[in-house]
């Protein structure tokens, strides 16, 4: 659904008081979705189809280009960590502040060989390059394009060249380099890949699919597979940590 025309749209939320005195009149945004429904991409079995893999890089390009008309705000950026906040939920998986939470929580990957392999991702990283917006184009990412998130609204729709695709879970939506909301995907996708000798190829096709709608610009194609490591890396270590703190 285009949120473009509910934009000035007004509700009301009945919620229970704790006494019968005061009523909290505080406004709030709230955003509203259409209920999608579908199968999730992770509830396909074997191979995925390279149309498939197109297809949502086509629909992350699409999606960015009408969250960008719709929420071109500028002060909606306050809402984006800044570099003085502490290594949280807010950054933990922010790849803008993957160089603060690597060397944070590197140090509970238990696998030297991992742990070696994401020191030499941090290192192949320009995270100045990244945040200079007068370099790299910036603009409101959905930002977690896993499996999970990614909705097939029709099985017969599966033969089809260019399958249409649904996104849900907007929690995470960050202003950053839209560069990023490739990489991200081709990162999953090859997270749950079962073909090993197929990797490469996944991660073209979902740069090919979003690049058909939204072209990348020189800038980026240096970075494209710098930043899908980057996502991994921040996979591995998070994990790691999160593990970690469960045992305790």
């Amino acid at each position: 659904t285009d949120c473009s025309e509910h934009s000035n749209y007004t509700f009301t939320i009945e919620l229970p008081l704790s006494n019968e005195t005061s009523v909290n009149k505080t406004k709030h945004c709230c955003r509203l979705f259409t209920f999608l429904t579908g199968n999730t991409l992770a509830s396909i079995s074997g191979l995925i189809p390279r149309r498939l893999y197109s297809s949502l890089g086509r629909s992350l390009a699409l999606l960015d280009l009408q969250l960008n008309s719709t929420y071109n705000i500028p002060h909606l950026t306050k809402f984006v960590p800044q570099n003085n906040a502490s290594v949280g939920v807010e950054k933990c998986w922010n790849m803008l502040f993957a160089d603060e939470v690597l060397q944070e929580r590197a140090k509970y990957i238990q696998r030297d060989e991992d742990k070696q392999l994401v020191n030499a991702v941090l290192s192949s990283i320009d995270f100045k390059l990244l945040k200079n917006q007068n370099v790299t184009e910036y603009c409101w990412i959905h930002n977690d394009a896993n499996d999970h998130n990614v909705l097939i609204l029709d099985a017969n729709d599966l033969v089809k060249d260019v399958v249409p695709l649904g996104l849900i879970d907007f929690g995470d939506v960050t202003y950053a380099p839209i560069v990023f909301e490739a990489t991200i995907a081709s990162a999953y996708c090859i997270m749950n890949e079962y073909n090993d000798h197929r990797m490469l190829s996944v991660i073209c096709w979902v740069l090919q699919g979003f690049h058909s709608v939204k072209e990348f610009r020189e800038v980026d194609l240096d970075l494209l597979f710098p930043l899908v490591k980057l996502r991994l890396a921040l996979s591995v270590t998070n994990s790691s940590f999160l593990e970690r703190h469960e045992l305790q």
